[in-house]
């Protein structure tokens, strides 16, 4: 498999100086699959088993995390303009802020992709619109220590767009859909101390699809063509709020990170490909999930260990989702862009009903690997 530390791939970036303090620069980066015969024209997701064919979505090979192949293989692309004294304006396909507090901004140390760490630290960022998506964002310069960053923009698609009944879009066959996502992030780095907070909402309006439509959506997985099933129309808001912090001793490191938020279905679809599908009933879900973990390094040795719970309860009292989860893991530091990683994870559902949807209620995995970075 490949993707077990972190998903393969590659990325291109430069910048102008401009002079006086002024630059403009971009950035591409590019989901790849190195186990694919695809390569750059897919994309695995963490920890997914690679046998072609087979799908995140189909159930079969499943890690219990994004693993598949997706042809979204777009992680990032945008342009910037950055002014020393002022700050820096970013526009484009871009991390949200639930990313970057989750994962890029290094709280915890359990690993994203491997059972056990893969649950917890992402809980509830797909029903506020995925870790990354198209947008503005300013982030300001550094003061005392603080940070500030300020995103508005959609998911995947654009803000808004919408279709009369006689010219349907042709890519998903929908009327409508409307994507539109704000957030603000917070953060604090001084000496052995980090931090920060980040708020995120999100609505999400989506139009029925007439039976017999059969469009092709190139951002979903290899094996999905469209469907012939008459789909209704769906309505959600929800919203996230996030809070981690860190401090790094000599040779060691503790974290913590904390998601809380609610996710608001006011109009039921009969298909989705919400992240809470098997929830996508009308009604109010409390969404929360917390991690801890602690690196002790070693020599060339960094060893990690932690746990985590995720549960979602909704509107009628019926806990859908009580997940709790741990992992412990080696890294053997070859250089500073070659490591050698094992991990060892499991995690349990205990909440009946998402076990009997899903005919899963536990799970485990050891992995080990190598990882470069160039």
């Amino acid at each position: 498999m490949d993707g077990g530390y972190a998903g393969n791939r590659i990325g291109f970036k430069g910048t102008e100086d401009l002079g006086a303090g002024k630059a403009v620069g971009f950035v591409i980066e590019q989901g790849i699959s190195p186990t694919n015969g695809a390569l750059f024209g897919v994309r695995t997701a963490n920890a997914g088993m690679q046998l072609d064919g087979f799908a995140a979505n189909t159930g079969k090979f499943d890690q219990g995390t994004g693993g598949g192949y997706s042809q979204g293989t777009n992680r990032q692309s945008y342009v910037s303009y950055a002014d020393k004294s002022l700050g820096e304006v970013r526009a484009g396909y871009q991390y949200a802020a639930v990313y970057e507090v989750s994962t890029l901004m290094g709280f915890t140390t359990m690993s994203e992709g491997v059972i056990g760490g893969s649950s917890s630290h992402t809980h509830g960022q797909g029903a506020i619109g995925g870790t990354r998506a198209n947008a503005i964002q300013y982030i300001s310069p550094r003061m005392s220590g603080f940070g500030l960053a300020i995103q508005s923009g959609s998911g995947a698609n654009r803000d808004t767009t919408e279709f009369s009944d006689a010219t349907k879009n042709t890519a998903n066959g929908q009327a409508q859909a409307k994507n539109k996502r704000s957030s603000i992030k917070v953060d604090f780095a001084e000496g052995p101390w980090t931090a920060a907070y980040a708020h995120t909402s999100f609505a999400n309006a989506t139009g029925a699809v007439a039976s017999g439509t059969k469009p092709f959506n190139v951002y979903g997985a290899l094996t999905s063509t469209g469907s012939t099933a008459a789909t209704t129309n769906t309505a959600y808001d929800s919203t996230l709020n996030q809070i981690a912090g860190a401090y790094t001793g000599s040779n060691w490191k503790v974290g913590y990170q904390r998601n809380s938020g609610t996710y608001n279905v006011s109009a039921e679809d009969t298909v989705t490909t919400a992240t809470y599908a098997k929830l996508n009933k009308i009604g109010a879900y409390n969404i929360k999930s917390q991690r801890i973990s602690g690196m002790y390094t070693i020599g060339q040795f960094d060893l990690i260990a932690g746990q985590g719970t995720s549960t979602v309860d909704s509107a009628d009292g019926v806990r859908q989702m009580d997940l709790k989860e741990s992992q412990v893991g080696a890294i053997y530091n070859l250089s500073k862009r070659s490591k050698l990683y094992m991990y060892n994870g499991s995690w349990t559902d205990s909440a009946t009903a998402q076990a009997s949807a899903t005919g899963m209620y536990k799970a485990k995995q050891t992995i080990l690997g190598l990882y470069h970075t160039f």
